[in-house]
Order: C-alpha cells, then structure tokens, then sequence
C-alpha cells in the first residue's frame, strides 16, 4: 500500500506550503458545495502535476499528510443514514473529529440544505470525551438544527461508527477552493467490524462555493465523474446493514477485514 502512494507523496512535497491560518482565511468555506470523487492513483497523479503550479497544500510543522479520526452520532433508529440514502433535505450529521498528530478535537453538525449547500459549525471538544454527547455538543445540535429548519430528534443521539483516514488538503492560490485526499480509508462498526479503501484508490472531496471549481473541471475532462460516497453512509451500509449498494458509488473499492 505505501509503495503504490509513494509517487502521490512525492507530488505532494513539491507543492507550496500554506498555513492553516492562511488555509482558513482563504477558503474557510463554512458554507459550500461539495462533490466527492472515487478517484484512482493514476488519475490522481496526472492531476496533481496539473495543479501544482496554482495550489499551495497545507503545512503543520512539516508534515502534509494528517491522521484524521471521526466518531459518528446517529440516533437508535439511524435517522442521520436513513435520511441520506433517501436524499432528505435538509439532513444532517454529527460527529467528533480528532486530528491524531497534534491532539485537537472537535465536535461538529453538518448540514445538507435544500439548495444543496452545506452548513458546518463546530466547537472545541475533549478528545476524551469524543465517544459520547456532552451537553454542548447537545446544544450545537440543537442550535443547528434549528437554525437550519431541520426536525426537531425525537430519539437520542449515540456513537454509530468510526472512520479512521490519512488526509493532505490543498487550496487553490486565487480562489476559495479547497480539496482534500484522503487515504488508508478504514471505517470501524460495532462487534469489531471494518472495512478498508483499498490501496490503489483515493476520495477526494472538493469544497467550492457552487460545485464547479476548477478540480472538478479538471476531473471531468479526465472521465472521472462525481460519485455518492459519503464514508458515514458506507460504513453503516457495509458494517450494520451489510449491504454494499447503499455506497453504489465505491462498490468494489472497500472490502471488510
């Protein structure tokens, strides 16, 4: 596996570093449009040697690509995946995502409007405490939600599922877009269940204010087309549903372990 990414993380180190800082002052993209793309290897390098010229990639204290893990909360029920699979709107999710290499936690609701937006709020949390809802996670939820003209949960929210993945984010130089790649896709059930990407694929998920940046373009003229492929709705389809087509998009691309 690390031998087929090589090539992509020597790319990677030849594009200009951005702070974090400079990252979230350019494309913060709290509200956005997002498109997520099965992508593989090959495709992916032949892009990313296009891109380097004007796309700078995040830097945090010398390294570019970052372990991320995500903590999922849905109700007993699974409203939050059954709401997605059949395309409500608006919808949400609620998860915890720790950053592994610097410890920062943080709580988060995303929400898929009716226009096709997304809105995202967050709140430092306790990565302790990422296993469970505190009372302001609770009241995020809440806020959100209503903010949002979602129904109010009649149920109460619990861990669901875990995603663990290793992420490098670029930002295009003169415009709010961001894009991220994530790799080593690994999604955890109950009962010890999980699944993997395998190794010759990447996700990459662009962030723009319409859905039509310029790696969107860039896929579409490569033949790669945006796919359904949310790593909540597939692990849940896949681990406690057990039914791959509730990730059509990257049927074939994860196998349980």
């Amino acid at each position: 596996m690390e031998a087929m990414r090589q090539p992509i993380r020597e790319q990677l180190e030849a594009v200009r570093p951005v702070s974090l800082d400079e990252l979230n002052e350019r494309a913060a993209l709290q509200r956005r449009t997002d498109n997520t793309y099965l992508v593989p290897l090959d495709s992916l390098r032949e892009l990313l040697e296009t891109r380097r010229g004007d796309h700078e990639i995040l830097e945090i204290e010398g390294d570019r690509l970052f372990e991320y893990e995500s903590t999922y909360f849905d109700t007993a029920s699974l409203r939050c995946f059954e709401d997605h699979v059949r395309d409500r709107r608006p919808r949400f999710k609620a998860r915890t995502r720790c950053y592994v290499a610097t410890g920062d936690c943080f709580f988060e609701v995303k929400v898929k409007r009716e226009d096709g937006e997304t809105v995202k709020r967050n709140i430092e949390y306790d990565p302790d405490r990422r296993s469970g809802i505190e009372p302001s996670a609770s009241d995020l939820v809440r806020e959100v939600l209503g903010e949002c003209g979602v129904s109010e949960l009649d149920e109460s929210l619990e861990r669901s599922l875990v995603t663990r993945f290793q992420r490098a984010t670029v930002v295009a130089s003169e415009r709010p877009e961001r894009t991220t790649v994530d790799f080593a896709v690994r999604v955890e059930g109950p009962r010890d269940r999980a699944a993997e990407l395998e190794s010759r694929f990447a996700i990459v998920e662009t962030k723009t204010s319409d859905g039509e940046g310029s790696w969107d373009r860039a896929f579409s003229s490569l033949g790669v087309e945006p796919v359904s492929l949310s790593k909540y709705r597939l692990g849940v389809g896949l681990l406690r549903c057990e039914d791959a087509n509730y990730a059509p998009g990257a049927k074939g691309a994860f196998a349980t372990v």
